[in-house]
């Protein structure tokens, strides 16, 4: 099973779109056919048109023919049209689902580590925002745009991006609206 999704992530990270879409090229195939089909019973109109014209400056022209065969196509375009839409919602949860099981079991490899600290100062920045500095015990390394669980026993946890510049390892700050 990790083995699985550790190929599937790396599809995910293939710069090739066909190594992307590649697990789809049923669906894909499915919709280029429905989509091609409706669109050629859609070019057929004006030849319908045509043959009407040339049938009603002969003399031969005939209202139920031409009904019959408008009918005909217009129930096959909505036909391969209403069937698109439905691979199309089919193939958008698909690939959605896939999403959130390959971003559930690279989440579910991630190291986590706990990490005591101390709170040093809280500076007020403004009356609705304060600026909590820590230090920690221990270093404590992190990038730009991540995020920390702070948790804080007996209250309760949340989840905060760090403030601080992520090149200093032995202090921590996170800056709150309150």
């Amino acid at each position: 099973m990790k083995e699985n999704n550790k190929r599937n992530i790396d599809n995910l990270l293939s710069p090739s779109l066909f190594g992307l879409l590649g697990r789809y090229k049923t669906i894909i195939i499915t919709l280029l056919i429905l989509t091609i089909t409706a669109n050629a019973l859609s070019i057929s109109i004006p030849k319908i048109i045509s043959s009407a014209i040339d049938s009603y400056t002969k003399g031969g022209f005939s209202v139920g023919l031409l009904i019959t065969e408008f009918s005909v196509i217009a129930i096959l375009i909505f036909v391969f049209t209403y069937l698109q839409k439905i691979v199309q919602v089919y193939a958008s949860e698909r690939v959605a689902r896939d999403m959130r099981n390959e971003i559930t079991a690279k989440i579910s490899v991630q190291p986590y580590s706990y990490i005591e600290a101390e709170i040093t100062d809280i500076v007020p920045e403004t009356p609705a925002i304060k600026t909590f500095k820590l230090k920690p015990k221990g270093d404590i390394a992190f990038r730009a745009g991540q995020f920390m669980e702070m948790t804080i026993p007996g209250i309760g946890e949340a989840p905060f991006t760090p403030s601080s510049n992520h090149n200093v390892k032995d202090s921590l700050e996170f800056t709150v609206m309150a």
